[in-house]
């Protein structure tokens, strides 16, 4: 270590004084020798700091030319001016240009290092404190923040940005100019700029009859037979030009870019939940998803598959958690505005609904429903998530209804001879109805179709010191979700109900309109398994929309200064989603789809075009003759009417002469089953019924009858297959009166034509019976249904041809 001079000496001996000695003395325990030489350069009067800097200056102009480190003594030189420059106790007076030259040359690199360390450890603090005050403004303790930071800070929580969010929901996305841009599907949704529509109602119809002018987009990528309607606006918007939608890339980007707008919460769980593909998406899921995050209306036909219902749960749940974030960010904000007496901003915060519910999920029964908050569980964290009390009494009303083994007042010898033969019986019979029956009917399934429950998700923030520990199980059990079950209606976030049990709710005692204001700020309709919903009573569906997002009665406790201006201007229907997934394309669904999907973000449909091999009829196994019918109509009113009319007076009469047995005529519509029924009862023909209302017994004995021959009609009602699948025994002569609304119902009619009559010919009566078949009533307004049992080519000839009998055989 270099000799110390006697002045150095002398205050080591009387201890450092002053700010300026003891920095002196500190750099010098800590750094040494050059630390030493740096210190002086601060004790040096005017005089001679100017002449050692013309010196220096004269150095470096020799060194310029063979010094590879010039731009490092320049970096150096600009740290140690904003080190000077920032002590406010720093010598007056002098050329400040003049110190930084002769300060770098005496400090070298390790008094930059320093510089470097401090000014790191600044940034760092102050990021910290930023974030800090970011996820817990309200719960701050921190008194001697400065007027001025506090405005700052309450200016950028105000903002009109949404990405103060811890779980920020901001994606990156390239455009055609290659250039990267913020990518936000709730930014429109959620802000201020979200503006009621024009008041003008013919103005606002024509805003919406644009948005849903749509174009048919081919899939071949997906599937060849696979095509969308799709709102040419919404394309437009999305930027997807013609030579694009068949490009298969460009699905996945658009499909990765809305899934990188999702919370990391949901993030962490989906691949598990969506089967651990090596992808985010199957090829349907990265055409659909795009648009259900652009809050596009949606009708999606297909089959029941969890591919579907899992993407639906995903859009579901990060719409609710970033619609929830948001607002009690914004309580936290405003509780800091009022401490703060400043009341400037707070009136122009449009965040809210007048209630809190805004998602509305209807399913047919409680095991579709358990089903449906199991995957929502799974994907937002596990049971975990659920007090363990609600979860065990949610699982005993909607799971699995437990079979008792022992049959009381039985006889224990004869239970024992015959309990195991009954039970391969009834095995047997369960499986020949198939397993999508087995999944909704099944002997432990949960068919009860009365039932409503409330959900509430509250998010958990990840704390700013754990943020950066990616593996820090602390912060991941930080973030998470906490969800009650249970709650009452008015404080949940998720509705889950069959319609029967939301249209019971929201009726009075009296059997008048009851209180609905629950549904008045639904931004998420979603009707899963429509196709069993339309079996059970499609009125009540209508019924319930009918009620949503109309304008409160009550107060409700609302905080109105915070409600969204398209609320308060009645236009909900609007900026409502309507997600429609069935498995067939009825016109009662289309019907309701195309009455309540107002959305202004557009609409987009799926329909899978059939091949003549993959319809219904081509499953008919038995050799026999299929005849299909066009009826005339004069107009859908007055459908019914000239059907029955074609029947009784030219299919019927002939039937009625012959007294032709062991005929079976099948009816879709139980309001056509119970006029028929009337004019046989007035006709006093002897025949017997089946429908979805008939006892047990009664059932019984009728298919009994039939099959013996003792009644040689059957009426038997679609709705009643749907539920019991019966495999009718004895039919000769099968009659549809309309076509069947799931296109397996047809084949499995068809099919048990002859089958156990053969136990019964020797009545005398099976003579005239040896022309055996089949006959099916269809009209022009039966496309979709005709379409699913010949195939699209053929329903198209058969609807529009000249003549309209069609003859087929199997």
């Amino acid at each position: 270590m270099a000799k110390k001079s006697k002045s150095g000496d002398k205050k080591k001996k009387k201890g450092p004084k002053g700010k300026k000695a003891r920095e002196k003395a500190k750099l010098d325990r800590q750094w040494g020798e050059e630390a030493f030489d740096t210190g002086r350069a601060f004790q040096k009067g005017r005089y001679s700091r100017m002449r050692n800097a013309s010196d220096l200056k004269k150095k470096k102009k020799k060194q310029q030319e063979h010094d590879p480190n010039d731009d490092d003594e320049q970096v150096m030189m600009e740290a140690t001016k904003k080190l000077e420059h920032g002590d406010s106790s720093g010598d007056s007076g002098g050329d400040s240009s003049e110190v930084e030259d002769e300060t770098v040359e005496l400090c070298g690199g390790a008094y930059a290092k320093l510089l470097k360390t401090i000014q790191t450890h600044k940034d760092n603090t102050k990021r910290d404190n930023q974030d800090s005050e970011d996820d817990s403004f309200a719960e701050s303790d921190d008194e001697e923040m400065e007027e001025s930071n506090k405005e700052e800070a309450m200016q950028e929580v105000l903002s009109e940005d949404d990405s103060s969010d811890d779980e920020s929901v901001k994606g990156e996305a390239t455009n055609e100019n290659g250039k990267m841009e913020l990518f936000d599907p709730f930014g429109d949704r959620f802000t201020r700029q979200a503006e009621p529509l024009p008041e003008d109602e013919e103005k606002r119809e024509n805003v919406i009859r644009n948005w849903q002018e749509t174009l048919k987009v081919p899939l071949p990528h997906v599937d060849p037979m696979l095509e969308l309607q799709v709102s040419k606006q919404l394309l437009q918007e999305m930027q997807l030009a013609d030579a694009a939608l068949s490009d298969k890339e460009t699905w996945k980007k658009l499909a990765n870019r809305s899934f990188d707008c999702n919370r990391e919460v949901l993030k962490r769980s989906w691949k598990n939940q969506n089967g651990n593909r090596k992808s985010n998406f199957t090829n349907l899921q990265r055409v659909l998803y795009p648009f259900l995050t652009r809050y596009a209306d949606c009708l999606i036909t297909n089959k029941p598959s969890s591919q579907v219902t899992n993407m639906t749960i995903l859009h579901i749940a990060n719409h609710v958690l970033t619609s929830r974030g948001r607002i009690q960010r914004l309580n936290r904000k405003l509780r800091a505005e009022q401490d703060n007496n400043n009341d400037d901003t707070s009136s122009d915060i449009r965040d809210q609904g007048y209630t809190r519910p805004t998602v509305l999920v209807m399913l047919p029964t409680r095991g579709t429903c358990q089903k449906f908050v199991q995957q929502l569980l799974q994907l937002i964290g596990g049971d975990d998530t659920v007090p363990k009390e609600y979860l065990d009494r949610f699982d005993k009303e909607y799971g699995l209804i437990p079979q008792d083994d022992e049959d009381d007042g039985q006889d224990p010898v004869r239970a024992h001879n015959t309990s195991e033969a009954l039970k391969r019986r009834r095995k047997r019979v369960l499986e020949e109805k198939g397993a999508a029956w087995l999944e909704l009917f099944g002997d432990d399934a949960n068919d009860d179709d009365d039932f409503k429950i409330g959900i509430a998700l509250n998010a958990k923030g990840v704390d700013s010191n754990k943020k950066e520990k990616a593996n820090d199980k602390e912060a991941a059990a930080g973030n998470r979700v906490n969800v009650k079950l249970y709650t009452d209606f008015y404080s949940s976030d998720i509705i889950v109900c069959s319609p029967l049990g939301l249209k019971m709710a929201t009726t009075s005692s009296e059997g008048g309109e009851g209180d609905a204001d629950f549904l008045s700020s639904i931004e998420i309709c979603l009707l899963d398994r429509s196709d069993v919903l339309m079996m059970q009573n499609w009125d009540h569906v209508n019924a319930v929309l009918d009620r949503v997002n109309q304008l409160p009665q009550n107060n409700n406790e609302t905080d109105f200064s915070r409600v969204r201006n398209y609320l308060l201007a009645n236009q909900a229907c609007h900026w409502r989603q309507m997600i429609v997934i069935t498995e067939v394309a009825d016109p009662t669904i289309l019907s309701t789809f195309k009455r309540f999907a107002k959305s202004k973000s557009g609409i987009f449909k799926t329909r899978r075009r059939i091949l003549d091999d993959e319809g219904s009829i081509a499953k008919v196994i038995v050799p026999i003759q299929q005849v299909f019918q066009r009826v005339p109509v004069q107009s859908l009113s007055s459908l019914g009417d000239d059907r029955m009319k074609y029947l009784t007076q030219k299919v019927l009469p002939p039937i009625l002469q012959r007294r032709q047995k062991r005929t079976l005529i099948y009816i879709p519509s139980y309001f056509d089953f119970v006029l028929l029924r009337n004019y046989l009862l007035k006709k006093e023909f002897d025949f017997v019924t089946i429908n979805e209302y008939s006892r047990v017994s009664e059932t019984s004995r009728g298919r009994a009858r039939f099959l013996q021959g003792r009644k040689p009609l059957m009426l038997y009602t679609g709705r009643a297959h749907f539920f019991l699948r019966h495999k009718i025994k004895g039919i000769r002569n099968l009659i549809f009166f309309g076509l069947p609304e799931h296109p397996e119902f047809y084949a499995d009619m068809v099919n048990v034509i002859n089958e156990g009559s053969e136990n019964f010919s020797g009545d005398g009566d099976e003579a005239e019976d040896t022309n055996n078949g089949s006959i099916a009533l269809f009209t022009r307004y039966d496309a979709h249904a005709l379409e699913r049992i010949v195939g699209t080519k053929q329903s198209s000839r058969m609807l529009k041809g000249e003549k309209p009998t069609f003859l087929f055989f199997s």
